[in-house]
């Protein structure tokens, strides 16, 4: 029988733990953006974080919404597409490994973890099928 783990996490320092809980893992990350919330909720925790993600060799693929192009800078080892607002949900959605997290970026952020290889297929897959018909960076 496939396991199934799940939790909850609330907060700045919760949510930071499961950042670095992706770095430790050292799988390729599939990030649906809802925006461009990490870089605003986290600062300089966001540059030291893709630079280690970087030096660790661990690759990551970003769907944004199309109206922050312009915002998005340019990270090693780090794709980025853009669809339009239809596609976003107002949660990121991030999966790596057999790991789905959902969260929400509000003032006391929120975010669900899900450990589980079939949900973690699906919500893999849907990504896939988005980023195969989205637009490059240029």
């Amino acid at each position: 029988k496939e396991s199934l783990d799940a939790g909850i996490f609330v907060g700045r320092k919760a949510l930071k733990s499961l950042f670095e809980e992706m770095l430790e893992a050292g799988q390729p990350l599939s990030f649906l953006a809802a925006n461009l919330q990490f870089r605003y909720f986290f600062g300089p925790y966001f540059v030291q974080w893709h630079k280690k993600r970087a030096r660790l060799g661990i690759t990551q693929r970003t769907i944004f919404p199309e109206d922050v192009r312009s915002e998005v800078r340019q990270q090693e080892l780090w794709q980025r597409k853009f669809v339009g607002k239809g596609y976003i949900s107002p949660t990121t959605t991030i999966v790596y490994g057999d790991n789905c997290l959902f969260v929400q970026w509000t003032k006391e952020p929120l975010a669900i973890k899900i450990e589980n290889a079939g949900i973690a297929c699906s919500h893999l897959n849907y990504f896939n099928a988005l980023w195969n018909s989205a637009e490059a960076k240029n």
